[in-house]
């Protein structure tokens, strides 16, 4: 059974369209701001690592997925290459501000505890090591227990 799963998920794997993550490389074209900068050292690695694991979500997961990376990436096109953002600090400040509405439009609070173990396998310790990022997981955990709050409390 072993082997069926492996080379279930080596054909599933191959099959994957990252087509929606050129966004970051396109972005990284437009403005260079290499691998330290957030198209290359956070977007695009972050972009595919969720669609190579995609399957471990479950069905709203999954549709979460789909909505945040259409939210972030279209975020990206419309207010940063279309404006012609170039300076690398806007741009990793610009595209960190885009998660908060991004991840709450696409209703992440009521998929997270039902797709930990996914998002926990899916993210990288060093995904959360900028303050960007840091400010980003908290103010997600504040909406998130927020709504709560605003459920329990009616």
């Amino acid at each position: 059974s072993i082997v069926v799963y492996a080379i279930f998920h080596i054909n599933f794997a191959s099959a994957n369209d990252y087509s929606i993550c050129t966004t970051y490389t396109d972005l990284d074209a437009a403005a260079p701001c290499g691998e330290n900068g957030y198209a290359l050292n956070f977007g695009y690695p972050i972009c595919r690592a969720f669609i190579d694991n995609e399957w471990k979500f479950t069905t709203d997961g999954q549709a979460f997925l789909n909505c945040v990376r259409s939210c972030l990436t279209d975020f990206i096109r419309t207010d940063i290459i279309t404006k012609n953002v170039t300076d690398c600090t806007a741009i990793n400040n610009d595209a960190f501000s885009s998660h908060l509405p991004c991840y709450t439009r696409c209703n992440f609070c009521d998929v997270v505890l039902r797709n930990i173990l996914p998002f926990a396998l899916t993210y990288q310790i060093s995904n959360f090591l900028s303050v960007n990022a840091i400010e980003q997981v908290a103010a997600v955990a504040i909406q998130c227990l927020s709504n709560l709050s605003n459920c329990l409390l009616g």
